[in-house]
């Protein structure tokens, strides 16, 4: 004796499940089962194979995070941490991933903490998304830096996706410039 049932989504047949060798014959009770069991069967299937998506699109977009030339970090706008640095910012602020997981923002921008906090308060809400400050390398030296921040959620909280531009070089330049501008008139 077999038995198989259809597994619809729709209209469609999406897969079918066989039992055999039951010693009686099977009842509308049994297929009621089994149907039961195959949609089951269908449903865990479909959320693993979600699973395996969404684990590929994160392993995609944290190896593009990780290894992009671009300076990124991913902040708590609720009290600065950084979550998470990637290997451009490493070599810019000279601090190794470990080190980074003991930083808050307030440990690289110059200005203070009440005036940071604000910004990322207006970055989170989205009113503000670019931002010019100095930050301090773990040389104690510091950079002149452009960022452009957008909220991002990630496991249900909002957190702050920062790109780093080092600016230092462009303003020197116009500093330059306007110094021998004064100098011809």
């Amino acid at each position: 004796r077999e038995m198989v049932v259809p597994v619809f989504r729709g209209e469609k047949i999406v897969s079918i499940l066989g039992v055999g060798n039951k010693e009686t014959p099977y009842t509308e009770h049994d297929i009621d089962v089994v149907q039961r069991l195959a949609n089951l069967a269908w449903e865990i299937f479909i959320r693993k194979q979600a699973e395996e998506a969404l684990s590929k699109s994160e392993e995609r977009f944290r190896s593009m995070f990780r290894e992009h030339d671009a300076i990124m970090l991913i902040i708590d706008p609720l009290d600065g941490k950084i979550i998470d640095a990637n290997k451009a910012a490493n070599r810019f602020y000279g601090y190794t991933g470990e080190q980074f997981e003991k930083l808050s923002i307030q440990d690289i921008n110059t200005l203070p903490a009440e005036e940071v906090a604000t910004y990322r308060e207006k970055a989170k809400r989205k009113e503000m998304t670019r931002f010019e400050f100095n930050h301090r390398l773990s040389t104690g030296s510091c950079k002149a830096v452009e960022v452009h921040v957008s909220p991002i959620e990630i496991n249900n909280q909002t957190l702050l996706f920062s790109i780093v531009h080092d600016i230092s070089q462009r303003n020197e330049l116009i500093e330059a410039q306007k110094r021998s501008a004064q100098m011809a008139a």
